[in-house]
């Protein structure tokens, strides 16, 4: 009940600030962690489940993603199979699972989900959402008051079912995309999108505008992180804005470690965080000393367009960031995996030494 109250304290209040409103909360160093503190995350998205990769010694466990249009095809109505299958598996083999649930993404993406991440019923329901017609992707309103509403019952479903799980390593707290309300990835491919979209009202009549937007973001977090007060949650940090003018990095990234959700950032690559005198560096190495520092790879290691770099140079990338969690493309754990088809003992070596930076040094 306590729980339930001071969520819906946060839900309201979530503007303000977050430890000025709400009770002090355990740090989330040590809470809920069992006894993992840092490592290697596989990751488990919905093109890479290999169940090869919990043979491998050197990852504490993988972060799975949810599309909500799968999960809750009709109101109420849940299909845990797949991640309770996934739990059981993961967990026989002495690893821990992370959950995040993909709110916005982009018909770019090769499976067919992505152009619909919500469900249907949620529009029945009157929440509004965007059409780009070039991605052929529906892009809900995050901040529609109806959306909202539905998109924290499932949260509260999640906790409810894995919250009290001890093989549960972390779940997002991630409001959009990256704390985007688009994927700019959309934009990048469709005249006038940015423009058009900020033009589409919510179900009771708003439009994006940078104000909204932020306020919805640190509801949301303030929320996620009362609900899941015992669980470690974590933000996925970017721009967040709108537009090219609007940076909420930091913003949203000190409202985080003020609601003791634990920040990270997806893109890493061998090249990240090699000046000490970089805004990034500098604001990862001050929120270090409250929360833990989660790092995500965008792409595979090798990845030309991208310039990712070695699998080895995007852990030395980790440790000069101090990261506390790593989270590693699929196929770059295969490859590390002994009996995989395309098995480089190179990747092993790298998967090790990340192993040994980043959890073995707690």
């Amino acid at each position: 009940m306590i729980r339930i109250i001071l969520f819906l304290l946060c839900v309201v209040m979530g503007s303000v600030s977050c430890t000025g409103n709400t009770p002090p909360k355990t740090s989330p160093s040590i809470k809920n962690q069992t006894n993992t503190n840092g490592g290697l995350i596989y990751f488990a998205s919905k093109q890479h489940r290999d169940d090869l990769a919990i043979q491998n010694p050197y990852i504490v466990g993988a972060l799975y993603t949810i599309y909500w249009s799968e999960l809750e095809k009709s109101k109420g109505e849940y299909d845990w199979s797949e991640l309770d299958e996934f739990f059981k598996k993961w967990s026989a083999g002495g690893k821990k699972v992370a959950i995040r649930v993909i709110w916005i993404s982009t018909g770019l993406w090769p499976h067919e989900v992505a152009r619909h991440p919500s469900p249907d019923w949620l529009w029945k329901e009157g929440a509004k959402y965007y059409y780009d017609e070039k991605t052929q992707t529906e892009i809900p309103l995050f901040w529609d008051p109806i959306y909202n509403k539905h998109a924290l019952r499932l949260m509260q479903a999640i906790y409810d079912r894995y919250g009290k799980d001890p093989n549960l390593l972390f779940v997002s707290a991630t409001p959009g995309y990256e704390t985007f309300p688009c994927h700019p990835k959309t934009g990048s491919v469709s005249t006038n999108f940015f423009e058009d979209f900020s033009k589409v009202r919510d179900s009771q009549g708003r439009a994006y505008s940078p104000e909204l937007w932020k306020s919805t973001v640190k509801n949301w977090i303030s929320s996620i992180s009362a609900m899941y007060s015992d669980v470690l949650t974590f933000v996925s940090l970017n721009r967040g804005g709108l537009f090219p003018e609007e940076d909420y990095f930091q913003l949203f990234g000190e409202y985080s470690v003020e609601c003791h959700v634990m920040v990270g950032q997806n893109g890493i690559k061998a090249s990240s965080y090699q000046n000490q005198n970089g805004g990034r560096y500098k604001l990862f190495r001050q929120w270090k000393q409250q929360v833990p520092v989660f790092q995500e790879m965008a792409l595979a290691s090798g990845n030309i367009e991208r310039q990712v770099g070695s699998l080895m140079g995007v852990m030395e990338a980790a440790v000069r960031i101090d990261a506390d969690y790593l989270n590693v493309y699929a196929v770059d754990v295969l490859k590390g995996t002994k009996g995989y088809k395309d098995y480089d003992p190179s990747y092993e070596q790298a998967l090790k030494f990340g192993y040994e930076k980043l959890q073995l040094k707690k």
